[in-house]
Protein backbone atom coordinates (compact mmCIF):
# COMPACT_ATOMS: atom_id res chain seq x y z
CA UNK A 1 0.00 0.00 0.00
CA UNK A 2 1.39 3.43 -1.34
CA UNK A 3 0.38 6.54 -2.20
CA UNK A 4 0.26 6.29 -6.51
CA UNK A 5 3.20 7.36 -8.43
CA UNK A 6 3.40 8.68 -12.00
CA UNK A 7 4.26 4.85 -12.95
CA UNK A 8 0.99 3.93 -11.93
CA UNK A 9 -0.80 6.22 -14.17
CA UNK A 10 -1.95 3.71 -16.85
CA UNK A 11 -3.74 1.48 -14.15
CA UNK A 12 -5.16 4.33 -11.79
CA UNK A 13 -6.67 6.34 -14.59
CA UNK A 14 -9.41 4.56 -16.55
CA UNK A 15 -11.60 7.79 -17.13
CA UNK A 16 -8.17 10.17 -17.65
CA UNK A 17 -9.80 13.27 -18.21
CA UNK A 18 -11.55 13.16 -14.94
CA UNK A 19 -8.66 12.18 -13.06
CA UNK A 20 -6.64 14.98 -14.42
CA UNK A 21 -9.27 17.33 -12.77
CA UNK A 22 -8.74 15.48 -9.80
CA UNK A 23 -4.88 15.93 -9.65
CA UNK A 24 -5.04 19.36 -10.77
CA UNK A 25 -6.82 20.31 -7.37
CA UNK A 26 -4.65 18.44 -5.54
CA UNK A 27 -6.12 15.06 -4.96
CA UNK A 28 -4.36 11.84 -5.24
CA UNK A 29 -4.63 8.53 -4.79
CA UNK A 30 -3.71 5.76 -2.03
CA UNK A 31 -3.55 2.41 -4.17
CA UNK A 32 -2.41 -1.45 -3.94
CA UNK A 33 -0.56 -3.31 -7.32
CA UNK A 34 -0.22 -6.31 -7.42
CA UNK A 35 2.63 -6.50 -9.80
CA UNK A 36 1.47 -3.58 -12.04
CA UNK A 37 -2.31 -4.54 -11.92
CA UNK A 38 -4.13 -2.03 -9.74
CA UNK A 39 -6.43 -3.97 -7.22
CA UNK A 40 -7.48 -1.23 -4.84
CA UNK A 41 -7.73 2.46 -4.64
CA UNK A 42 -9.13 5.08 -2.77
CA UNK A 43 -8.78 8.86 -3.43
CA UNK A 44 -8.41 11.78 -1.10
CA UNK A 45 -8.87 15.81 -1.35
CA UNK A 46 -7.32 18.18 0.72
CA UNK A 47 -8.43 21.73 -0.60
CA UNK A 48 -11.71 21.12 -2.12
CA UNK A 49 -13.76 17.70 -3.14
CA UNK A 50 -15.53 17.94 -6.16
CA UNK A 51 -18.03 15.47 -7.44
CA UNK A 52 -17.97 16.16 -11.28
CA UNK A 53 -21.26 14.22 -11.40
CA UNK A 54 -23.41 16.10 -9.42
CA UNK A 55 -21.51 19.18 -9.29
CA UNK A 56 -21.25 18.85 -5.52
CA UNK A 57 -18.21 20.76 -4.07
CA UNK A 58 -17.18 20.94 -0.16
CA UNK A 59 -14.29 23.92 0.82
CA UNK A 60 -12.06 21.57 3.15
CA UNK A 61 -10.20 22.95 6.05
CA UNK A 62 -6.48 22.82 6.76
CA UNK A 63 -7.11 20.19 9.29
CA UNK A 64 -9.88 18.71 6.84
CA UNK A 65 -9.33 15.66 3.95
CA UNK A 66 -11.85 14.11 2.07
CA UNK A 67 -12.21 10.44 0.93
CA UNK A 68 -14.13 9.18 -1.87
CA UNK A 69 -13.48 6.77 -5.06
CA UNK A 70 -12.78 3.96 -3.36
CA UNK A 71 -12.75 1.05 -5.71
CA UNK A 72 -11.52 -2.76 -4.67
CA UNK A 73 -10.93 -5.19 -7.16
CA UNK A 74 -14.33 -7.78 -6.62
CA UNK A 75 -12.19 -11.10 -6.45
CA UNK A 76 -10.59 -9.28 -3.32
CA UNK A 77 -13.73 -7.55 -1.64
CA UNK A 78 -14.56 -9.29 1.64
CA UNK A 79 -11.20 -9.80 2.73
CA UNK A 80 -9.92 -6.80 4.62
CA UNK A 81 -8.15 -5.06 1.82
CA UNK A 82 -10.37 -1.60 2.31
CA UNK A 83 -9.84 -1.64 6.16
CA UNK A 84 -6.06 -1.64 5.39
CA UNK A 85 -5.54 0.86 2.65
CA UNK A 86 -7.66 3.27 4.91
CA UNK A 87 -5.96 2.55 7.74
CA UNK A 88 -2.44 3.78 5.60
CA UNK A 89 -4.37 6.61 4.51
CA UNK A 90 -5.52 7.77 7.93
CA UNK A 91 -2.14 7.20 8.92
CA UNK A 92 -0.49 8.99 6.32
CA UNK A 93 -2.64 11.93 6.58
CA UNK A 94 -2.52 12.11 10.21
CA UNK A 95 1.44 12.67 9.73
CA UNK A 96 0.31 15.15 7.49
CA UNK A 97 -1.36 16.81 10.69
CA UNK A 98 -4.74 16.09 9.08
CA UNK A 99 -7.46 15.76 12.20
CA UNK A 100 -10.49 15.07 10.51
CA UNK A 101 -11.73 12.20 7.55
CA UNK A 102 -14.39 13.40 5.76
CA UNK A 103 -16.59 11.18 4.01
CA UNK A 104 -19.89 10.14 2.65
CA UNK A 105 -21.43 6.92 3.02
CA UNK A 106 -24.32 5.45 1.43
CA UNK A 107 -27.26 5.03 4.13
CA UNK A 108 -28.23 1.63 2.77
CA UNK A 109 -24.36 0.86 2.64
CA UNK A 110 -24.62 -1.03 6.35
CA UNK A 111 -20.84 -2.62 5.69
CA UNK A 112 -19.09 0.82 4.67
CA UNK A 113 -20.93 2.27 8.15
CA UNK A 114 -19.55 -0.40 10.44
CA UNK A 115 -15.66 -0.64 8.76
CA UNK A 116 -15.68 3.48 9.21
CA UNK A 117 -17.44 2.86 12.84
CA UNK A 118 -14.60 0.95 13.96
CA UNK A 119 -12.44 3.22 12.93
CA UNK A 120 -13.77 5.65 15.54
CA UNK A 121 -15.65 7.41 12.41
CA UNK A 122 -18.87 9.34 13.39
CA UNK A 123 -21.87 10.56 11.90
CA UNK A 124 -21.33 14.33 11.17
CA UNK A 125 -24.65 14.90 9.46
CA UNK A 126 -26.65 13.86 6.05
CA UNK A 127 -25.95 15.43 2.65
CA UNK A 128 -30.00 14.72 0.56
CA UNK A 129 -29.43 14.81 -3.32
CA UNK A 130 -32.11 15.30 -5.96
CA UNK A 131 -31.62 15.61 -9.60
CA UNK A 132 -34.65 16.82 -11.51
CA UNK A 133 -34.62 18.33 -15.02
CA UNK A 134 -31.18 18.43 -15.60
CA UNK A 135 -30.84 20.62 -12.46
CA UNK A 136 -28.92 18.92 -8.86
CA UNK A 137 -30.50 20.23 -5.09
CA UNK A 138 -28.95 19.66 -2.11
CA UNK A 139 -29.85 19.79 1.57
CA UNK A 140 -26.46 19.12 4.10
CA UNK A 141 -28.21 18.56 7.70
CA UNK A 142 -25.66 18.61 10.70
CA UNK A 143 -26.23 15.93 13.02
CA UNK A 144 -26.29 17.91 16.08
Amino acid sequence: MRWAVEADTPALFKRSALNLRRLELGDRAAVVMHGDKLVGKLWIARKVYCDWDTGLRVELAPHEAWLYGVWIHRDLRGKHLYSNLFAFACLSLQQESCQSLLLAVDWSNGLSQRIHEAFGGQRMGSIYGARLLGHNFFRVKNAG
